[in-house]
């Protein structure tokens, strides 16, 4: 009785690590890529822009859903941040009444293939001083396309990392098999 349990057991093992290897396949484990959407070659440098700040984001492949900008350490207050359409329909629209850390972090619903602009600007007219640096096409700056703020934005991408686990228990277990088929089956 006991050697039919550990058969099932043993078999039903060997199904499930084929049946998560299957799922794995064909929905993979999703992972989170950052992309520096600027030239990361030459230099960067803190630059004070007059409100409003008007910055073009260009999504070529994969869909963004998050985006970081890098802002000269000091508290801003009553900014305005939105990301638009190509045909002004708004996506993210939020105020910030005060905010000192360096960096802004957003989340919103994924930005398929398209250009979008990202709106900063400050209600009562101060200047913002953001990072700046070189563009490399994929974002830049409305009124200079030579340059653009420091963007870093975030996508989704598979990840078949984890197929090893289920394919090392099915190797694992097929090793094993001799052991478990039983003595039965040996030559005298």
């Amino acid at each position: 009785m006991k050697r039919r349990v550990i058969k099932y057991v043993y078999f039903l093992l060997i199904i499930i690590s084929i049946l998560i290897f299957i799922k794995l396949i064909i929905r993979p484990m999703k992972k989170i890529v950052e992309f520096a959407a600027y030239d990361t070659e030459k230099s960067i440098d803190f630059y004070e822009f007059n409100s409003p700040i008007e910055q073009v984001i260009v999504v070529e492949d994969k869909p963004i859903f998050r985006l970081m900008y890098f802002l000269e350490e000091g508290t801003y207050d009553n900014l305005n941040i939105g990301i638009y359409r190509e045909n002004g329909d708004k996506i993210l629209e939020t105020f910030v009444p005060e905010y000192s850390p360096n960096m802004m972090f957003f989340e919103f619903p994924p930005l398929e293939k398209g250009k979008y602009l990202l709106k900063i600007s400050d209600e009562d007219g101060d200047p913002i001083t953001l990072s700046r640096a070189y563009s490399d096409g994929n974002a830049y700056l409305k009124n200079d396309k030579e340059h653009t703020v420091r963007l870093v934005t975030y996508y989704s991408d598979n990840h078949y990392f984890y197929l090893w686990y289920p394919l090392f228990m099915f190797v694992f277990l097929i090793t094993l098999y001799p052991f478990v088929r039983g003595e039965e089956y040996e030559k005298k």
